[in-house]
């Protein structure tokens, strides 16, 4: 749904809790780029837990080269937007992704150098 679309933002609910994760792109993303990351100053993920503002975390660009990751074109059918080494990824086996259940925003242990600046979820 995002594909040839600029300035998109990303939401997600994470179920069984009050967490809700989101993600800013400013550029087009383009779902006939395989397997390559895109550079960027100026995206940004984000948290709120608790519904509360002041237990949000935003976390901003640290590493530009690695900011958005465009999966291989097979796989595009069932993997959203991907911020960073997988900081903030959707990934979903069925056509609507409201419908799918798995979701993760993580670091990464085998990448050294994260993309964003601040961790806000060790699991999936």
């Amino acid at each position: 749904m995002c594909h040839g679309h600029a300035g998109t933002i990303v939401v997600v609910k994470i179920a069984g809790t009050d967490e809700i994760v989101a993600g800013y792109n400013p550029l087009a993303w383009d779902n006939s780029i395989n397997n390559t990351c895109i550079e960027t100053d100026d995206s940004l993920i984000f948290l709120s837990k608790n519904r509360n503002i002041q237990d949000s975390i935003l976390s901003r660009v640290i590493d530009s080269s690695g900011a958005l990751y465009y999966q291989d074109s097979e796989d595009q059918n069932s993997y959203g937007p991907c911020f960073g080494h997988n900081e903030f990824m959707m990934e979903s086996y069925v056509s609507d992704f409201a419908q799918g259940n798995e979701c993760w925003c993580y670091y990464d242990t085998r990448y050294v150098n994260p993309c964003y600046e601040k961790p806000f979820r060790t699991a999936k």
